[in-house]
């Protein structure tokens, strides 16, 4: 029903539908193959399409986030969206000014999660005497890893598993 729906609105407007594509996995799952290999096209240069048409928008995403986000990235690369149901129709002069709406909400979110973190760094910061990031291995881990490794003749993931170190670690640690 909802793809008779979808070709009979595109029909209307004389779209030509080029592809239709149905993902089984739910709109709040964060990796749907079929939805990342559209938006991939959709950025590559000579696309077949220009729209994008969805029945609702909990078919595209069920995340703020996750929309506005994609609904940015068409719009820069000048794909346009559209949900028949909700007539969210970023074709029409209403739907661009949503998107660049959308696009400044999306920006302001951006820069919100930005101030935060920055923040959130400062008074770690403050609490720890300027320290930010991981400790650095100790002098006893680096010298147990070293001494698995060339005295006992131990190979990486021995060593990883006798030191509960991160093999990136144990490579740093005798890459140094």
């Amino acid at each position: 029903m909802q793809l008779e729906s979808m070709r009979e609105y595109c029909k209307q407007r004389d779209w030509i539908v080029v592809e239709e594509i149905s993902e089984t996995i739910s709109g709040a799952a964060t990796t749907r193959p079929r939805r990342a290999q559209l938006l991939k096209q959709a950025a590559r240069p000579g696309r077949k399409f220009d729209t994008v048409v969805v029945w609702k928008l909990d078919r595209w995403t069920r995340s703020t986030a996750d929309l506005l986000s994609s609904l940015v990235d068409l719009n820069t690369v000048g794909v346009t969206f559209v949900s028949m149901t909700e007539g969210f129709d970023l074709s029409t002069p209403q739907g661009k000014l949503m998107a660049k709406l959308l696009s400044m909400f999306a920006e302001f979110e951006r820069e919100i999660i930005q101030e935060r973190v920055k923040t959130g760094i400062e008074r770690h910061r403050e609490k720890n005497g300027g320290k930010w990031g991981r400790p650095p291995t100790s002098d006893q881990k680096r010298q147990e890893v070293k001494s698995l490794f060339h005295d006992e003749r131990m190979g990486y993931r021995s060593v990883q598993d006798l030191t509960g170190l991160s093999l990136s670690t144990i490579y740093r640690i005798l890459r140094d």
